[in-house]
């Protein structure tokens, strides 16, 4: 922290450098710094960033701790009194329940998941680099081409994939 109390403003200086991607040698000769206050300013600074990370996610989790708590007994008071119900509007309640349901998400840490696969069968395949090959024959030289075919035979000699007899 000596760099850092005695002169803040040339420590920023050196922190924006490195933020903006300047070599640690060219940061080293423009700053007159030697090779060991540049790494323990580097290390200082990350050090510093993670304990900010780490209190912001505790304030984070506290208030929303809060907030749940808040939200939970507000819809007991509303679920209770059918008046009170009666003047709710959908809206509200539909916003309600989104926030309550992404709430449960976070805390389950539910990743998305994939909803439709599609299987992709060999045949399928070789439909693909039969188009392919099609394509590229309309648009450059039967030459340029040759090793897409050789590529494509060699797979079908090998016994990977059934040999097709209506190829070109």
């Amino acid at each position: 922290m000596g760099l850092e109390r005695r002169n803040a403003a040339r420590a920023g200086a050196i922190l924006t450098s490195l933020a903006r991607g300047i070599s640690r040698a060219r940061i080293r000769s423009e700053f007159k710094l030697s090779g060991k206050v540049l790494a323990r300013l580097v290390i200082d600074h990350r050090d510093l960033l993670e304990r900010t990370r780490a209190w912001r996610v505790q304030t984070a989790s506290r208030l929303a701790t809060k907030a749940a708590t808040a939200l939970e007994a507000k819809l007991d008071i509303l679920l209770e009194d059918p008046a009170a119900l009666a003047k709710a509007t959908v809206k509200d309640l539909c916003l309600t329940f989104a926030i309550t349901t992404d709430q449960q998400r976070a805390a389950l840490a539910e990743c998305p998941r994939v909803r439709e696969t599609a299987k992709i069968t060999i045949q399928d395949a070789l439909d693909a680099i039969e188009t392919a090959k099609s394509e590229c024959f309309g648009k450059v030289k039967r030459a340029d081409c040759a090793s897409l075919s050789r590529g494509v035979s060699s797979i079908q000699e090998v016994g990977c994939v059934p040999v097709s007899t209506d190829a070109p």
